[in-house]
């Protein structure tokens, strides 16, 4: 916007088309053709032109620097790295990171405030972009999967259109026949609803491909409440057998990650080699118990599957 026209224009040269402009002796037309502009653009640098002409100025002058320090940017690298390291299958076409669980652990963990947007532009290639488009010609949608795939990253385009759509719009094109809207044009219904069902099933799948799900349990959750540390403490309790206060022991001295305390209880270790074993298994619970020799998770099950059978009697 007015951010731009310091490169080619001075603060007369401005005021002078403004001015010419209010005196109606130059069209709205002439106006954002001589300033290079949209009419948008236009307008938000008029009202603050009319609002204190007399200060009136486009230099520019960032309010806060961009950039960032070196260990900074080694931080949100290694952050990336780890989160790449919970991929259990190398070749699995889809790639992703939790950018703004990233962004809450570098805060917490080492006080560094930066964007969920600066760590997504430091993202390697080998990231997925899934785009969605009712229609499958969304001009922003096809512009940010074409430069995605410049990028190297992996493409899906999610859409409700099965003519119109080229076959090299993306990698994968997954196209719900859902038929004409009950309200014309109003995609928010059916097309909207099924979107929705596909998305869940492929944040869904790419979770447990992660390692994020263990059986029908979410264990990598955050317990930042009460309802999910109670939830935590009993997936540990379910999948160790331990009693409720000593997986409550567990999970602390795990630092309340739940997969680390289910290793360190399953496997007998502390929590330092619970966590070298799970980013060996890639973040999975069932590589670490592979790992280790663990075997006793069927039985476990069934012995608490028994337990469930005695107690509904």
């Amino acid at each position: 916007m007015a951010q731009q026209l310091h490169r080619r224009l001075d603060d007369g040269q401005v005021r002078g088309i403004l001015e010419q402009y209010g005196r109606h002796a130059l069209t709205l037309t002439a106006a954002v053709t001589q300033l290079g502009i949209q009419r948008r653009q236009f307008f938000n640098l008029l009202h603050t032109f009319r609002g204190d002409a007399a200060s009136f100025s486009i230099a520019y002058e960032r309010a806060h620097t961009t950039r960032i320090s070196a260990e900074t940017e080694r931080r949100i690298r290694a952050a990336l790295e780890r989160d790449r390291s919970f991929i259990v299958d190398p070749q699995m076409p889809i790639r992703t990171y939790n950018y703004s669980a990233i962004r809450d652990d570098l805060h917490r963990i080492h006080q560094i405030t930066v964007s969920a947007e600066t760590i997504r532009k430091r993202a390697k290639a080998g990231d997925a972009v899934v785009g969605v488009a009712a229609s499958g010609v969304t001009p922003f949608v096809r512009r940010a999967l074409g430069e995605a795939r410049r990028k190297g990253a992996r493409t899906v385009l999610v859409t409700c259109n099965r003519m119109g759509v080229p076959r090299d719009a993306a990698d994968v094109v997954i196209t719900a026949v859902v038929g004409p809207e009950v309200v014309a044009g109003s995609t928010r219904l059916k097309a909207g609803s099924a979107t929705k069902l596909i998305l869940n099933r492929l944040t869904v799948a790419t979770m447990v491909r992660l390692g994020k799900v263990h059986g029908n349990r979410m264990v990598d959750l955050q317990p930042k409440s009460a309802k999910l540390r109670d939830r935590a403490r009993r997936i540990v309790t379910e999948l160790t057998g331990l009693g409720r206060r000593e997986a409550e022991q567990t999970l602390r001295r795990a630092g309340n990650r739940t997969k680390v305390a289910v290793v360190m209880a399953r496997c007998g270790m502390e929590k330092k080699e619970a966590e070298r074993l799970l980013a060996s298994a890639g973040g999975s619970l069932r590589g670490a118990f592979r790992i280790s020799g663990d075997r006793s998770e069927g039985g476990i099950a069934r012995s608490l599957y028994g337990l469930g059978r005695r107690r509904a009697k």
